[in-house]
């Protein structure tokens, strides 16, 4: 009955009261307009098995609060998440955290079979990702800078994607015991460097930023309530960064320019503050009041639907119900599929995904789906965006110049089919339709005719390379010799 009564008094509340301003036309959706679902920790591998068991029997509480993981960033924004969050550590130096104490804990107790050390990555200079140091450390990526080259790589297959909120959480806080590693502090250098590395691997204009939010008005908060949020198709294919930190951390980042002009992340300042606009209320089923009025009022809130794996061992979906009714438009889970061990427990939309139109702040639309528009056609991407793609399998090679061509070299392991020959258009269609399929030439006139032919013919996903092999080359990247596979097409 409780449920029930929360649920029914969050949804009189927001149907009672729409958000002031302009009447929203549906085809120009804005971006508070939308509730979007994403993982909490997205870089997170599960702990070791054997290093689990130890912290098991040290503290069975903290050891069940860590027992989750996820696939790749890219995997997940395949699945259709567009909330994620990265926790970073500086090691501006490099190799600070290569020795980390679990690690030695399992030497130790005789194990051999150690994963998760990629020591050329943990030596190098450079923010670090991973959840805790020494205990919790093992992630898909050592560094930020990959995570960002990775989410830049995806973005480029998918130009029309929505909008992905990244929240970063800097992380320095230490351990008890001295035999663990001490995290260095966060001050204004190495919050500096958190946006370096963002503004190294996104430009400008692939970015939502704080500034442009602002606008001509004086303060982000004025424009937010006043003017609102930028509308979605502004937003496509854009990244907004959050900095997910308060106290004098969040003041050391903005005091790197008082007037917020520079700054390639949003804070998470309190309502009647300069820079407040997004918001992070964890918790839906204690804060429910705070986070409808502050979506009604047209701030940003990010809540989470899960915490510690608690809700998801019991089954116990009071706070994900709680955190869809509160109309958060950002909501965080560890469980956007269901885990084998509880499979009851899952956080998404149902038939509409992990994305919606916002039932309460665009009421009049919410029956409508929310769908990312389609790419229009062949989609060029960039060498270093097919190099992400190429050296994770991320789909098949295929290479369209002539033999001669071949011979001087090719990106990897690649399927070759020349596309001036007269056999080409059947033998192509023996490749695979389902799987993407990553097509280059010479200078990219070749290869943007040959995938257009096979979009044509029903494959699903094809891209070419912009500029060919010879911008390939031009970029630095390295070409291998030709060693035919056997024909094997699928």
């Amino acid at each position: 009955m409780r449920y029930f009564t929360l649920i029914g008094l969050i949804l009189t509340g927001f149907l009672a009261c729409r958000p002031e301003g302009e009447k929203q036309e549906k085809e120009n959706l804005f971006l508070n307009q939308v509730q979007m679902i994403g993982s909490h920790n997205s870089y997170k591998l599960s702990i070791q098995e054997e290093l689990m068991e130890l912290l098991g029997k040290m503290d069975p509480g903290l050891a069940s609060s860590l027992d989750y993981d996820h696939p790749s960033v890219w995997e997940q924004l395949d699945l259709g998440l567009r909330v994620l969050e990265l926790d970073v550590y500086d090691d501006p130096e490099g190799g600070r955290f290569l020795k980390p104490r679990g690690m030695e804990l399992l030497k130790e107790a005789g194990i051999k079979d150690l994963r998760g050390m990629d020591t050329l990555a943990w030596e190098s200079p450079g923010l670090k990702v991973m959840h805790i140091q020494d205990i919790d450390f093992r992630a898909h990526h050592v560094k930020f800078e990959d995570y960002l080259r990775e989410l830049k790589a995806w973005s480029e297959f998918h130009p029309r994607h929505l909008p992905i909120m990244v929240s970063i959480n800097a992380k320095d806080f230490g351990m008890e015991d001295e035999r663990f590693t001490p995290a260095l502090p966060f001050g204004k250098e190495a919050l500096a460097r958190i946006d370096e590395e963002i503004s190294r691997v996104f430009a400008e204009e692939e970015l939502v930023l704080p500034r442009e939010v602002k606008g001509q008005y004086p303060s982000l908060e004025k424009a937010i309530l006043e003017k609102g949020w930028p509308s979605l198709e502004d937003c496509l294919g854009k990244f907004m960064f959050v900095l997910d930190e308060s106290g004098e951390k969040m003041s050391s980042y903005i005091s790197l320019d008082d007037k917020f002009e520079r700054q390639r992340m949003f804070v998470t300042q309190s309502p009647g503050q300069a820079h407040a606009g997004i918001l992070f209320i964890n918790d839906p089923t204690t804060s429910t009041v705070e986070i409808t009025e502050c979506v009604k009022k047209g701030y940003l809130v990010r809540a989470r639907a899960d915490a510690d794996t608690r809700e998801a061992r019991d089954n116990d979906t009071l706070r994900r119900e709680m955190a869809f009714a509160s109309g958060a438009q950002f909501i965080s889970t560890d469980f956007y599929r269901p885990d084998p061990r509880w499979p009851g427990y899952q956080v998404s939309f149902g038939e509409e995904g992990y994305f919606r139109i916002n039932p309460f702040t665009a009421s009049e639309y919410s029956g409508n789906p929310l769908k990312e528009q389609d790419n229009g056609g062949l989609v060029a991407v960039s060498p270093a965006a097919f190099k992400w793609a190429a050296e994770n399998g991320m789909g098949k090679i295929l290479d369209v110049r002539t033999g001669e061509e071949v011979a001087e070299g090719v990106i990897g392991e690649v399927e070759h089919l020349n596309y001036l020959s007269d056999g080409f258009e059947n033998e192509v269609q023996r490749l695979d339709k389902e799987r993407p399929v990553l097509v280059y030439c010479k200078i990219g006139g070749r290869s943007e005719k040959a995938a257009n032919l096979m979009l044509e013919k029903g494959f699903e996903r094809v891209y070419h390379l912009d500029g060919g092999i010879d911008q390939w080359k031009a970029q630095g990247q390295p070409v291998v010799p030709y060693n035919p596979p056997g024909r094997n097409f699928q």
